[in-house]
C-alpha cells in the first residue's frame, strides 16, 4: 500500500509520503516533482487520450482514469465505459488504474480491459459510513 498525497509535493514530503497524485491540470509538474524527490511515486488524473499523452510524456508512475462508469458524485465527466476504457488502457505504456461508479456489480467487466487496478471513493465512503 502506498500513501499518496493529492497536488501537494511539500506536504507529501513532509509527511514522508511514499508520492504524489497529480490532478490533470498539474500534469506538467511531474518532472519538478520528481527532481525535487526522485523516489516520489507520481499519478496522474487523466480524463481523455490527450491527457494520457501529457502524462506518459512527464513521467508519471501510473494514471487514474475516470470516470468509467457514472460516479456517485456530480464532479465528473461523461463516463467513458468499459470500450472507451479499454481502448485508453491499450494506448499506452503506463499502468491505468480505473476510477468512477466502481461497484461490486460492474467491476467484473473490466477484466479483459487491460487496466492494472482499480480505485474508488464512494465505494469506500459507504464501506465505512455511519449507518
Amino acid at each position: 500500500m502506498r500513501l499518496l498525497v493529492a497536488a501537494d509535493p511539500e506536504l507529501a514530503r513532509v509527511v514522508e509520503a511514499d508520492g504524489v497524485h497529480l490532478p490533470e491540470r498539474l500534469i506538467e509538474e511531474a518532472p519538478a516533482v520528481r527532481a525535487q524527490n526522485p523516489r516520489a511515486f507520481i499519478s496522474a488524473a487523466c480524463h481523455d487520450a490527450a491527457a494520457l499523452r501529457r502524462a506518459e510524456s512527464a513521467g508519471v508512475d501510473m494514471a487514474l482514469v475516470s470516470p468509467v462508469f457514472p460516479p456517485g458524485g456530480g464532479s465528473t465527466g461523461a463516463p467513458i465505459g468499459v470500450s472507451g476504457l479499454t481502448v485508453l488502457a491499450r494506448s499506452i505504456r503506463l499502468p491505468v488504474v480505473a476510477l468512477g461508479g466502481l461497484a461490486p456489480e460492474n467491476v467484473g467487466r473490466l477484466k479483459e480491459s487491460g487496466v492494472s487496478g482499480i480505485a474508488g471513493v464512494d465505494a469506500f465512503q459507504r464501506a465505512f459510513s455511519a449507518d
